[in-house]
């Protein structure tokens, strides 16, 4: 380091380095009280979206038919049927039986086919077949199909849809199909919950509201600000956005200055005190993971390296230059491998090279962070680490190939 560089290193911070410090730790504070009182959310926000079902036509109708029975564990008894009905302004007789039917089918005598009906609810003597859309499109004269199979029992026929549209394959029916949403459906539960509520000391399930959440969020006609309501990290960012857009701007130049300063340390003087080692860098312009690697020709037979790589576009998670082994690509999940890495397990831990996913192409790897977020020490500090890694790790690596099966493989 030149002596211009060295005092440029040792100057105290600059004023405006402090005020971010300062503003830093005051909305670090403010972060943390909301996520102590649970208002800091990320992620899915329904049950039903965290298991990836928030979509799913089947799971829907069928929430609906649980929904529907009166004997369902919901705890709403019949008031969901009740308010249905009231929404086709069909009478409602509570002593009627109700009974519930899924992917109900149907033979069609005129071309031998059968058809089936997502759900058909039957109440006494009224019929309502209702007929779902989530993403997929409507089959070939499906309403049409519909209508006349199950016309013998007069049904009020509804179309089932994300934004209530009506049906296109209902060209002979078309006056008699009703057209309603997910959104609408979601309605008509909570006016079901209002009545249920009246008068009767019965609690609603958990599933019951997150199914009406679930609706409400991605199924809804009206995706309104009120339903899809900002939690408090978004509030956080909307007060913040300035402060926190400035110092995320200078991520792209931490990155370039990890590049900077890795390539100058491997590119000025490739050689490390690394006996019997082979030296190779890669850190061509098309390349993403700029690489120095350490590695003896024998090990070319698997092959692994002892290297260091760094991410210069990486635009999200640890920005630091990272070290361990590394293994060639279709080679991170062969079997010996794993069996080198549980090999090397306590020179591995001296290392602290201890973090590791099945199938990366790193059999173990560590973060190089230097004291401080210290550029100016990085390379220096990579170049230790390598140091010591190939110091711990040559010898019983060059072992381990020497009692191993000499075939090979990918």
């Amino acid at each position: 380091m030149t002596e211009r560089g060295a005092a440029h290193h040792d100057q105290p911070p600059t004023d405006k380095v402090q005020v971010w410090e300062a503003a830093m730790s005051a909305l670090s504070a403010e972060a943390a009280e909301i996520k102590a009182g649970g208002g800091w959310r990320r992620g899915p926000r329904t049950v039903l979206q965290a298991v990836g079902l928030e979509q799913s036509e089947l799971k829907l109708v069928k929430l609906l038919g649980w929904l529907l029975s009166p004997d369902g564990h919901h705890g709403l008894g019949s008031s969901v049927v009740a308010a249905l009905l009231n929404r086709l302004d069909i009478p409602y007789v509570a002593s009627d039986e109700v009974e519930v039917s899924l992917e109900e089918s149907c033979f069609d005598p005129t071309d031998s086919t059968v058809t089936r009906a997502d759900l058909v609810l039957r109440s006494g003597k009224t019929c309502v077949l209702i007929e779902a859309k989530v993403w997929a499109d409507e089959q070939p004269e499906q309403c049409d199909r519909l209508g006349r199979l199950w016309r013998h029992e007069h049904p009020a026929l509804v179309f089932l849809t994300p934004w209530g549209d009506l049906p296109k394959t209902a060209v002979c029916s078309d006056d008699s199909w009703t057209a309603m949403s997910w959104g609408d459906i979601a309605e008509i539960i909570i006016e079901a919950t209002s009545v249920s509520n009246q008068g009767q000391n019965h609690s609603q399930a958990p599933g019951v509201w997150d199914y009406v959440r679930t609706l409400q969020l991605f199924q809804g006609e009206q995706r309104s600000l009120e339903t899809m309501s900002a939690d408090g990290a978004t509030c956080f960012y909307a007060r913040h956005w300035k402060k926190i857009d400035e110092w995320v701007a200078l991520r792209e130049e931490v990155l370039t200055s990890i590049n900077v300063a890795l390539k100058d340390a491997f590119d000025r003087n490739r050689t490390l005190v690394a006996p019997g080692a082979e030296h190779g860098m890669d850190d061509s312009a098309s390349t993403s993971y700029p690489t120095f690697e350490l590695y003896r020709p024998a090990w070319r037979r698997f092959p692994i390296s002892i290297a260091l790589q760094w991410q210069p576009q990486q635009r999200t998670g640890n920005p630091w230059p990272y070290i361990g082994i590394r293994a060639y690509q279709g080679w991170a999940r062969d079997e010996r491998l794993m069996h080198l890495r549980e090999a090397l397990k306590p020179n591995l831990g001296r290392l602290n090279w201890l973090e590791y996913k099945r199938g990366d192409a790193f059999l173990c790897w560590k973060h190089i962070e230097p004291t401080d977020g210290d550029l100016y020490r990085l390379g220096e500090l990579c170049r230790t680490e390598l140091q010591q890694g190939w110091s711990e790790l040559a010898d019983p690596i060059d072992q381990f190939f020497a009692d191993a099966p000499s075939q090979s493989g990918g």
